[in-house]
């Protein structure tokens, strides 16, 4: 039986990244989980899937994501974020939001 609809996993900090590298071209979408704002393992996930293993889907930031963090984890190759709703609300009110800070850095690169 094969699926015909989208398949998204959630990789956990601890988990190891070969287990889903496999599947990489299957998957619609990798969650990859940051349990503190300090732990920096998933931006090693994202620039590995995207670089080695080729990962074209979409790749989401989850857990602790700050908006102060956005630019860095797009240029890791994330392309969605789950920000966590204090600072969202925060974005929502400041006149620099989080897409005009990854859009200034794309072109300065």
């Amino acid at each position: 039986m094969i699926r015909a609809a989208p398949i998204g996993v959630r990789l956990k900090a601890g988990q190891h990244l070969e287990v889903i590298a496999a599947h990489g071209a299957r998957l619609a979408l990798v969650a990859l989980e940051f349990p503190k704002f300090t732990d920096g393992r998933a931006y090693s996930y994202a620039r590995l899937l995207r670089e080695r293993y080729g990962y074209k889907g979409e790749l989401c930031a989850v857990g602790q994501v700050l908006r102060d963090q956005l630019l860095f984890m797009h240029c890791c190759g994330f392309d969605a974020y789950e920000i966590a709703r204090a600072d969202a609300a925060c974005a929502r009110r400041s006149p620099r939001s989080a897409s005009s800070i990854s859009r200034r850095g794309m072109a300065a690169s």
